[in-house]
């Protein structure tokens, strides 16, 4: 595969920009992502998904409707949920992107050493 570049990429990303953020809305929630994470493993069931998430039943199947709405989840039968390819793509390009567990927690060391620091200096 060719190297994309910076111009290409631009317009792909431009191209696609409000589905994107559409995208980007629907996983930005942490319980959304939480579930995302938990159904990698496995199908899991409602009741399954409400222990690990600690969410009343309504906010539950709002989540879960809104990743079903992005395609990343569906439902396979009454009440059991699996995650879908699209799905599974989302997260392995969020893995890709943190790299390794060590990698990830640097990271997000490093966020919240930043946003500590802009948080004391807007005080």
């Amino acid at each position: 595969m060719e190297p994309v570049t910076n111009r290409e990429l631009q317009q792909r990303l431009l191209a696609a920009f409000d589905d994107l953020v559409s995208l980007l809305g629907a996983v930005g929630h942490p319980k959304r992502l939480r579930i995302l994470i938990f159904l990698l493993d496995e199908p899991q069931t409602f009741k399954g998904l409400l222990a690990e998430t600690r969410l009343r039943k309504s906010g539950l199947a709002s989540h879960l409707a809104k990743l079903g709405e992005k395609g990343l989840i569906q439902k396979v039968s009454h009440g059991i949920y699996e995650l879908t390819e699209t799905g599974r793509g989302y997260l392995l390009v969020l893995a890709q992107f943190f790299g390794s567990a060590e990698d990830l927690e640097m990271s997000l060391q490093r966020m919240r050493g930043a946003r500590s620091f802009l948080e004391r200096r807007e005080d």
